[in-house]
């Protein structure tokens, strides 16, 4: 057996207390062979210690564990994922050596790494038949409803799967095993709800830390709205942190963009109605075409003269800070410049400036 000459780098930051861990395993067809555990220094992996096969399929680890992910397995692409308490750990485990990561099943000992395990074996396959659909909805020419009708309950039925698991999980580290199936931006809650999780069960770690920066710059309410600087169709450049003092409406359109422009006589209604209180309007336009954006500005009389585009379509600068995937798309922010609302438009955008100006 190989022991590592020194203690692994630690991915925290703040540090957790190390205690003897003892891994147990059967590796069936494995003789002779090498076992490998790494840990996870920052997702990068850093060699413990490797353990030869026995004649009867047996290994063994004992190390100094610390509170965190290693990954155990054959080879770099054949490996399943262990997760330590940082107490004192008799663990079981057992796989199939030349199908190690499939195969891998953790018998006793480690309730997260389990519980992970059977996730990502659940989240393989649910990726696995979903691609498989996804090939036959595509060789239909995207015309069969039955198959897509298939693919969307398919995925939604692995989201309530990944959802239930982190909250089985929420008080242990293996709940940040479901980030790789989030989409932070579209799925605010979820990931907002592991980021803060992981304060309490990996307290002053790298990816408590890394999550809570990520999430302190997501555009959800409560955080700061980036500041967008383009130009209007005169060519002066107009800054969102310049309407800093007032309610703004940060509103992305199209004039080519059907929704968009049924919603504007609502909108021109509410910039009327509120003007005067402090509400101003910062209209990003999502065209390519200059002609056609000042011509849907002047049919659909928006009067306001923050209007702003850099003419690249869905290349826009200004989406992409924002993440905007679809339009009509809006952001509420207050007078400090903060996020309040995504996504409002009609009746709730329309209360929800009655809430903030009180008329």
């Amino acid at each position: 057996m190989l022991k590592a000459t020194s203690l692994i780098l630690t991915i925290f930051l703040g540090g957790f207390l190390n205690a003897q861990t003892s891994v147990t395993g059967t590796a069936n067809n494995g003789k002779g062979n090498y076992v490998y555990l790494h840990k996870l220094v920052q997702n990068n992996p850093q060699l413990v210690d490797s353990a030869l096969v026995s004649k009867k399929d047996k290994f063994e680890f004992e190390f100094e564990g610390e509170k965190g992910f290693y990954r155990i397995g054959r080879s770099p692409q054949d490996f399943s994922l262990l997760i330590l308490s940082g107490g004192k750990e008799n663990i079981e485990v057992s796989a199939n050596y030349y199908d190690f990561g499939v195969s891998y099943d953790v018998v006793s000992g480690s309730k997260p790494s389990k519980a992970s395990r059977d996730f990502l074996l659940a989240g393989r396959e649910y990726v696995k038949e979903r691609d498989s659909l996804s090939q036959l909805f595509k060789a239909s020419g995207n015309q069969s409803a039955d198959l897509k009708n298939k693919i969307n309950e398919l995925g939604m039925a692995f989201i309530e799967t990944r959802n239930q698991y982190i909250d089985d999980n929420i008080d242990n580290p293996a709940a940040l095993v479901a980030l790789q199936y989030i989409n932070p931006q579209q799925e605010v809650a979820q990931f907002k709800k592991i980021a803060e999780s992981a304060q309490k069960s990996m307290p002053g770690s790298f990816y408590a830390t890394a999550l809570k920066q990520q999430l302190s710059t997501m555009i959800v309410p409560g955080n700061t709205a980036p500041d967008l600087a383009f130009k209007d169709p005169d060519g002066k450049e107009r800054k969102l942190s310049d309407l800093k003092g007032k309610v703004v409406l940060l509103d992305f359109w199209a004039s080519w963009c059907r929704p968009c422009r049924a919603e504007n006589p609502n909108v021109v209604k509410l910039y009327n109605k509120y003007k005067e209180a402090g509400f101003d309007i910062y209209s990003v336009s999502l065209d390519k075409s200059a002609d056609r954006w000042k011509a849907a500005i002047q049919q659909d009389g928006l009067v306001w003269p923050n209007h702003v585009s850099d003419l690249k379509g869905w290349s826009s600068a200004a989406g992409k800070a924002y993440s905007v995937s679809s339009i009509p798309y809006t952001v509420l922010i207050d007078k400090e410049g903060n996020i309040v609302a995504l996504k409002l438009r009609g009746h709730q955008l329309e209360q929800k400036l009655k809430e903030m100006f009180g008329f």
